[in-house]
């Protein structure tokens, strides 16, 4: 009889030693529980915040307009100067550029297009400009334009055969810096106007006139 009362008084001890460790275990493995869910709830709010607050450097800009009835959309990346030396420089010469900045800079005409003397289908397509250092400069239209449907990101993935069009153009020198790379439409001069930095392209474009 005594010795059945050690046993369970000993069993009883070891049961109430024990206790304790297991409740802190459990309580450990619901706490690792709880910080981990609210660690990744953290970081896709993070995410979410970092996202919606990232400025671009070069802010996707859209000319549009209309020149005798052919509608002309551009979509681009608008760089700035800041102070920096732009044409032999930051854009080289004789290289083919993105003319702008971050993804391919897209032009879109609604039907058949004259440029320069050049008929081009209707559809969009990448606007790429060759710079060249005291001779016209090359302005070339590409079939690929889209990152998701070509997978292109600016002049890194160009291909030249698949250009639809080069033409060259005289840039115009101008005193007065433009700072903010820009293009628009003018049908006054029946043209896309390009303008960065001191250059100035004008590119002759309009409807095709039916004979």
């Amino acid at each position: 009889m005594l010795l059945f009362l050690v046993e369970r008084f000993t069993m009883k001890n070891i049961f109430f030693l024990l206790l304790p460790i297991l409740l802190v275990a459990c309580s450990g493995q619901e706490t690792a529980k709880t910080d981990e869910e609210t660690t990744n709830e953290s970081i896709e709010t993070g995410t979410d915040v970092i996202e919606e607050n990232v400025e671009r450097k070069s802010p996707r800009q859209e000319a549009s307009g209309e020149i005798y009835g052919l509608t002309i959309a551009i979509d681009y990346g608008s760089p700035r100067v800041k102070g920096r030396e732009i044409w032999g420089e930051l854009v080289p010469y004789n290289e083919i550029w993105r003319a702008g900045a971050d993804e391919v800079t897209a032009v879109t005409f609604d039907k058949a297009a004259m440029i320069d003397g050049n008929q081009v289908d209707p559809g969009t397509y990448g606007l790429f400009i060759i710079p060249k250092k005291d001779e016209p400069w090359t302005l070339v239209l590409n079939e690929e334009w889209s990152q998701d449907e070509h997978g292109v990101w600016g002049a890194y993935d160009y291909k030249e055969d698949k250009d639809v069009l080069r033409v060259d153009i005289e840039p115009q020198w101008q005193q007065e810096s433009k700072e903010e790379m820009t293009f628009s439409i003018s049908e006054a001069e029946g043209a896309i106007v390009f303008e960065w930095e001191n250059a100035m392209l004008v590119i002759p474009v309009g409807p095709i006139v039916p004979a």
